[in-house]
């Protein structure tokens, strides 16, 4: 079990998805992957040259980067839902073990690698088709086809890994309406778990973002192809970024229905029957609680304000703009790119 501090440090924390296929451990994961990384992009880079395809040279290399900074990406993704040990503490209604208890059980269930494996299957066969149907594979020799299917299958199931991944962090999130909650403007308040969950899904949305870019260099100007990898991301972001902090945002709305009832409950008590009874004293605490309710009253109902919602938006256009770009650049320009 992990045992988290308050401070968020972690004694011991899970292997991450890529650590347990990767190379040593710790740092050494690490090295090994941009090591991986470098040599398949020195790999694309000469059968560019050799077999004079630009394909390997645009498409796998563009993959490639993607390939490499995935494992930091999931990295990213610990580092903030160990983060979350503050404002889970500060903001739910529940004794200090109990929250520690479930935090530190969705940090151990990281490591669970079925589930994260079955979305990688799932979106290879995707991601070829969607390349084979823009014309990617046309003219390739069957070496080459199969050199190129490889890097679009590892790239698609990498990114199905890290999709489980910030899905999964979504279900954390989801999970919270479980809870009572207090809302406060506090910088570990419960508006700091929807600042971290974009951030996850702004790091998610550069990845998809560099897939969708290596179809740029041959689609067709009606229908690109691209589209069908960028849109299914533009959904996922969208609907579970939304979707799973509802629970939570009733909760939130619960908090302030709450609070609102009491305070004018209080207020109601504190109305003299006429103006005689309105003593210095009784003023004072009818000022008190009269602010203390429009405060109340200003409280966010949902679990994330403006600049969040911002990067929402700009992750969800992220995977699909390059097609946005290409077919802008085509229609209008008559430029191909």
């Amino acid at each position: 079990m992990v045992d988290t501090s308050l401070s968020g440090s972690l004694p011991h924390r899970p292997r991450l998805y890529f650590e347990r296929i990767g190379w040593g451990s710790g740092r050494g994961t690490y090295i090994g992957w941009l090591l991986f990384g470098l040599l398949l992009g020195l790999g694309c880079t000469a059968l560019g040259i050799a077999t004079g395809k630009p394909v390997f040279l645009q498409t796998c290399l563009v993959l490639d980067i993607g390939i490499t900074v995935l494992p930091f990406a999931m990295r990213f993704g610990l580092w903030v839902l160990t983060g979350w040990r503050k404002p889970l503490l500060h903001s739910l209604q529940d004794d200090e073990a109990s929250i520690k208890a479930w935090h530190d059980k969705h940090i151990d269930n990281l490591d669970k690698i079925g589930a994260a494996n079955l979305t990688g299957l799932l979106l290879t066969p995707w991601a070829i088709a969607s390349f084979w149907a823009g014309g990617y594979f046309a003219g390739l020799t069957v070496w080459e086809k199969g050199a190129l299917g490889g890097v679009i299958a590892l790239a698609a199931f990498a990114s199905g890994i890290v999709l489980y991944h910030l899905l999964y962090l979504a279900k954390v999130v989801w999970q919270l309406g479980d809870f009572e909650i207090r809302v406060e403007p506090h910088p570990y308040g419960i508006c700091s778990i929807g600042t971290g969950l974009i951030r996850c899904y702004l790091v998610a949305a550069l990845i998809w973002f560099l897939i969708s870019l290596s179809g740029m260099w041959r689609m067709t100007p009606a229908l690109p192809p691209v589209v069908f990898i960028g849109a299914p991301a533009l959904f996922v972001i969208v609907g579970s970024f939304v979707i799973c902090q509802l629970p939570l945002h009733r909760r939130m709305v619960e908090f302030k229905s709450t609070k609102t009832y009491q305070l004018d409950q209080i207020l109601s008590s504190l109305s003299p029957a006429q103006a005689a009874d309105l003593t210095e004293e009784r003023l004072r605490q009818v000022n008190y609680f009269a602010a203390e309710r429009e405060r109340v009253g200003s409280l966010p109902e949902w679990p994330f304000g403006w600049k969040p919602f911002t990067g929402l938006i700009l992750s969800a256009l992220a995977p699909i703009s390059p097609a946005v770009l290409q077919y802008a650049v085509s229609h209008f320009f008559g430029i191909n790119l």
